[in-house]
């Protein structure tokens, strides 16, 4: 049964996004387990990175107009959330330094 209004559809696509994350969130809580036994900090610290990387690449993707891929990208922000981070601040920084290449170019 298709969802009735714009509201229930967006909750749904929040809620298929969330269990995409945890999804992730498990597979690299399970690679962390064969190499050391893991902890409940373990489990929080993981989780806030995935759902921050998950929440980043869902405002990128907002802002590009691509919503409809927000679903498939929250399992790899799960899976790779660190990675996934630190490539945005990456992009971010280069970003800014190209745009303050371009202002000190026309002065």
């Amino acid at each position: 049964m298709p969802p009735e209004n714009e509201t229930t559809a967006f909750l749904v696509k929040i809620g298929i996004s969330i269990l995409g994350v945890i999804a992730g969130i498990g597979a690299k809580l399970a690679s962390m387990q064969k190499v050391k036994p893991i902890t409940w900090v373990d489990v929080v610290v993981n989780s806030a990175i995935a759902f921050a990387a998950a929440y980043f690449v869902w405002a990128v993707l907002e802002t590009t107009g691509h919503q409809n891929l927000s679903t498939i990208c929250s399992v790899i922000c799960g899976r790779y959330a660190d990675d996934v981070l630190s490539m945005g601040w990456k992009m971010g920084k280069k970003i800014l330094t190209n745009l303050n290449d371009e202002i000190k170019d026309k002065d």
